[in-house]
């Protein structure tokens, strides 16, 4: 189950670069566009630690990188080093950038020859450096002396170094986090020069005077900012309204385009995704070449991302939770998978309880209402087909060649499918299936059902959207299901999984033979026999109400509670018993006992078979597979009839029966049959067998005092002596096939007759056409297929049987080597 987690707290969102700590750091954009920037970056454990505090050393390589660029400087060290403190420490990495600096006068020492290298930078001091950096002059302004640090804060002020960090300390320690805001500041300031002026004082004599003033270039005096003086870098401003692969489109107001460099808003050959930031307010960050180096949200950006199904509306107000969000007059600018749509929306609009889509409600500009958001739609469907060049996934087919696919999706899966506007794709991921207990249900006012699956509530999936939600999902049964966003697409009734049909019973006989009014004697589909106290003599409809008296010989529903069980008449809705279908007695047995229905429904070889037979000698009932209830009718052990007269004959018309999905196919999973009640409880009922595993007999049979036969037999892995409890010792001869269920090794030793170890259950010796004698002449490349002129087989094709046993049927052995030798 993929949930995307409703974040009911306002939050700011930045460009979201790729540092493990994002969430901890406050100066999002400034990071960001540092880091683009090749100024700052982070650990090699993929952490910023905007927490730490940046070291004099450090700050010195981040001011030659900036004023380079972003490029690594030339620097050089000195014969003799201007400090004492640098050269043979842990910090002489640093001396270049050192000298460069001193050289540059933005930085000088901590006195008697030392820099301090290790030593924490303060704000006033990082101001002073960036301040010389944007070109003023330490000795003009009075950044040294007694009063440096006064001086420093009223020019710092005047160029906005401090902006966005109002509350700092500045004489106190900078953190990475605030270093960063405080450059990217510096970048975005105008650089200043001097200049001397000739100025008439009272008496009209003449004096030089030196004023400071924004640095203007070129013959038009445009201003130049340090990014665009070191990076040729220039700024706009704007939405991001759309993502279209590589390209990239903003929105831009009149007062955004005064705030930008021009009005240019489409940006081409994006070589990183921005699409996080659909609906923001950001800047771009551009050369004049037009390549982008970075986007970066404003920081005025007050986000709400919810899933769509979480917002209800009132009073022309936006609600989620217990927080309610005013909406622009015009409306809310509205950007749906990377493309604006044609009309704005009010709040109504997004109201949709049945949407998975998720939703980053946006206030641009501040002012306490929405103004602007983005939608970014999940679609949810189920895998139909998986080829190696492509899948369906409801009635789409997408290719791996162009979507973003999980290599492992497999058929059944079902997958989220959303868009990737960078690549310009569809991105498809695996959606998890989850197992819970349906706890409560009930209908919305708006006609959509909900569900309590552990404690929290989904809403149904549209109709048109996929949705597999079986009816059998109610209050008090366990269900696999899928739920994205708060919307459950897939739900069906399971117990031990969907491939185990587990809330299903068959009832043999009620109240007789030993038993109260109150039991039944019962075998699960699994072949487990039981004995059970009913709640009622009735059966339960589907609806609840009562139902028809209970009958042997029928398969039920059952709800246990402590050892009493409430007997359900069987729904007929498809998977309605987790992959399981019950298709009623209607259809027959085909006379080969190979399909039901003349053919439509083919039986599986692991069929689970209940052959039930109930008569004037009594009531007995074995669980066999499909594939020895074919056995059985193929060697004329039993035979198929419309109306049974003999005592090895099953009636055509089946008890009941459940099909199911088996490797692919729709098959007859789970089936009760009867076998003819007059005088079936002889040698015929005692033959039928599951014959689960095969063996060959490896030495005859004999006969012991106590009744039962004892025999060797190869298991196909090792030789084993066992007893089986039969009376006719002489059908169990050296190179007979035996059929059996299990193999069990007797745990109360003192018992053990003769010394033999394991008891063979349901032994049946295997004769007529299911063995022969011969030689393989041949085996194809497969190894499946017998190719053979001397031996006789009833079918050439290996896999309808499930054991192959390598004997050398001269010598009485079996061969481990799994191959056939001369």
């Amino acid at each position: 189950m993929l949930c995307v987690a409703v974040m009911l707290s306002v939050m700011v969102l930045g460009a979201g670069a790729a540092f493990s700590d994002q969430d901890q750091i406050e100066n999002t954009e400034a990071v960001d566009a540092c880091s683009a920037l090749n100024i700052i970056g982070g650990y090699e454990d993929g952490s910023f630690h905007p927490e730490r505090n940046i070291k004099r050393s450090e700050i010195t390589k981040m001011i030659c990188v900036a004023l380079n660029g972003g490029q690594e400087p030339n620097v050089s060290t000195n014969a003799v080093p201007t400090f004492t403190d640098v050269r043979g420490t842990a910090d002489a990495w640093a001396e270049g950038y050192i000298e460069s600096c001193v050289a540059q006068g933005i930085v000088s020492g901590v006195g008697g020859g030392r820099f301090s290298p290790a030593g924490n930078v303060t704000g006033a001091q990082l101001a002073k450096m960036l301040l010389v950096a944007l070109g003023y002059n330490s000795d003009n302004e009075g950044f040294t002396g007694n009063a440096w640090e006064t001086n420093v804060n009223v020019r710092a002020a005047q160029k906005d170094l401090y902006s966005g960090l109002e509350d700092m300390d500045t004489s106190a320690a900078v953190t990475r986090d605030q270093a960063a805001q405080m450059v990217w500041n510096a970048l975005q300031a105008y650089e200043v020069e001097y200049k001397s002026n000739l100025v008439a004082d009272e008496n009209g004599n003449l004096t030089t005077q030196i004023v400071v003033q924004d640095k203007v270039v070129a013959s038009t005096n445009d201003k130049i900012t340090l990014l665009e003086d070191k990076y040729e870098a220039v700024i706009n401003v704007g939405t991001l309204v759309s993502i279209d692969g590589k390209n990239l489109t903003i929105s831009m107001s009149t007062s955004d385009i005064q705030d930008s460099h021009d009005d240019n808003g489409a940006f081409l050959n994006l070589s990183t995704d921005y699409s996080n930031l659909l609906g923001q307010k950001v800047k771009v960050m551009f050369t004049k070449h037009n390549n982008v180096l970075g986007v970066y949200s404003t920081g005025e950006n007050t986000v709400v991302t919810v899933n769509q199904n979480a917002i209800s509306v009132d009073a022309g107000k936006i609600v989620i939770g217990d927080n309610s969000y005013a909406i622009d007059t015009d409306g809310v600018v509205v950007v749906k998978d990377g493309q604006q749509q044609d009309n704005n929306w009010k709040a109504g609009n997004f109201k949709d309880a049945q949407s998975a889509d998720v939703i980053s409600l946006i206030d641009t500009n501040q002012d306490g209402k929405i103004d602007t958001a983005y939608i970014k739609t999940v679609d949810v469907q189920k895998v139909t087909y998986v080829s190696a060049s492509q899948i369906i996934a409801g009635s789409k087919t997408y290719k791996f060649a162009d979507d973003t696919i999980p290599a492992d999706v497999a058929k059944d899966d079902w997958v989220i499918i959303t868009k990737d506007l960078y690549n310009d794709n569809n991105l498809l991921t695996v959606a998890d299936k989850a197992t819970g207990a349906v706890e409560a249900t009930k209908t919305a006012s708006a006609g959509y059902e909900q569900y309590q699956i552990d404690g929290t509530w989904y809403n149904e999936a549209p109709t048109n959207s996929g949705k597999d939600i079986n009816t059998n999902v109610k209050p008090g049964v366990s269900a696999e299901y899928v739920a994205v966003n708060g919307i459950l697409f897939y739900a069906a009734k399971t117990s031990a999984g969907a491939d185990q049909l587990t809330d299903v019973l068959f009832v043999a006989y009620v109240g007789k033979d030993g038993l109260t009014n109150d039991q039944a004697k019962v075998m699960f589909p699994n072949g487990d026999k039981a004995t059970i106290t009913l709640k009622n003599a009735y059966s339960t409809t589907q609806d609840g109400a009562k139902g028809a008296d209970i009958k042997a010989g029928q398969f039920y529903e059952y709800s246990k509670s402590g050892n009493t069980y409430e007997l359900i008449d069987l729904a007929y809705t498809a998977d309605f018993y987790g992959n399981f279908t019950y298709e009623g007695t209607a259809n027959q047995l085909d006379s080969d006992a190979t399909a039901l229905g003349n053919g439509a429904d083919k039986i599986a070889d692991t069929a689970d078979v209940i052959v039930w037979t109930s008569g004037a000698k009594g009531v007995d009932f074995k669980h066999i597979t499909g594939k020895q209830l074919k056995a059985l009718v193929k060697d004329k052990t039993l035979a198929v009839k419309t109306t049974p007269t003999a005592a090895n004959e099953l009636f055509a018309k089946v008890q009941g029966y459940f099909t199911s999905d088996v490797d692919g196919l729709n098959r007859a999973s789970v089936i009760a049959v009867q076998l003819n009640g007059d005088g079936s409880l002889g040698t015929y009922f005692d033959n039928i067998s599951s014959n689960a595993n095969y063996g060959f007999i490896t030495k005859d049979a004999d006969k012991l005092a106590n009744g039962k036969i004892k025999f060797t037999v190869w298991t196909g892995k090792e030789n084993l002596e066992v007893i089986a409890e039969k009376s006719n010792e002489k059908q169990f001869t050296a190179g007979t096939i035996v059929g059996y269920t299990a193999i069990e090794e007797q745990s109360d030793v003192s018992a053990k007759a003769d010394g033999t170890t394991y008891v063979m259950t349901d032994a049946v010796a295997i004769s007529g056409a299911l063995v022969d004698t011969g030689s393989i002449t041949g085996v194809n490349s497969a190894g499946t297929k017998i190719e053979s002129s001397t031996v006789t087989l009833p079918s050439s094709d290996l896999s309808d049987y499930s054991t192959v046993l390598y004997v050398d049927s001269k010598a009485g052995t079996g061969l481990t080597d799994g191959k056939a030798v001369k």
